[in-house]
């Protein structure tokens, strides 16, 4: 695993955010495995990727890198990381493709970014298909291949969107397990709920809980 050797004091932001500093020796690897498993994803006939569905232009674009198009600095789609902090339910959600909200800052407009979501574990990979300015994303460590470190948000499975997103297909497909937990909490933001740890931490749209409980 790239990240083993490396994590340094895990520094607290909130009761359930916090970031890690990990050093990556070689982050052009990892950048073009979310990039492979964003093209594959799109490219797959399978209906379980239906939601990972893209632009053919883009598609073709992310095919370049898997064939071994060189990755400079953090790649005209930069990867970000985001760690789950606790143990959450099991899940195999496939990738899916999303927006969320990038604050600006210096007097910057925020601005709205397609991204691919990919789960690895307790990882959640964010793909960014959309131009990001490069005063933005240069110096940046949120983004991989932009720093000589990571900056890697994390939140506990209890304050992130993977939970509120779990408990909506528990309400659609099993009513019966979670009676009396009340209504639920409206989706904030990408992986955290409240404050994010940076004013860069994404904020989702209002886009719709992804899976579904229908057979494929």
């Amino acid at each position: 695993m790239a990240f083993r050797p490396h994590f340094e004091k895990f520094s607290l932001t909130s009761p359930h955010h916090g970031l890690r500093n990990v050093k990556i020796a070689d982050a052009s690897t990892i950048i073009r495995f979310a990039l492979s498993v964003a093209w594959r994803a799109s490219a797959s006939s399978l209906p379980d990727m239906a939601e990972a569905t893209l632009e053919k232009n883009l598609e073709e674009r992310l095919k370049n890198f898997v064939l071994g198009e060189p990755i400079i600095g953090a790649s005209p789609f930069p990867v970000s990381l985001t760690q789950l902090s606790t143990m959450g339910m099991i899940h195999n959600h496939s990738p899916g493709v999303d927006h969320k909200k990038i604050f600006g800052f210096d007097g910057s407009d925020d601005i709205i970014v397609k991204i691919m979501r990919i789960y690895v574990d307790g990882l959640v990979l964010h793909v960014h298909l959309s131009q990001i300015p490069q005063e933005h994303v240069s110096d940046n460590p949120l983004y991989l291949g932009s720093s000589d470190h990571a900056l890697i948000p994390s939140v506990t499975y209890e304050a992130s969107y993977q939970y509120e997103n779990m408990l909506h297909l528990m309400r659609e497909c099993h009513p019966a397990l979670i009676e009396g937990r009340g209504s639920l909490p409206l989706r904030v933001d990408s992986e955290h709920r409240g404050n994010p740890a940076r004013p860069d931490n994404p904020a989702s749209s209002s886009a719709p809980p992804r899976g579904s409980c229908k057979p494929s």
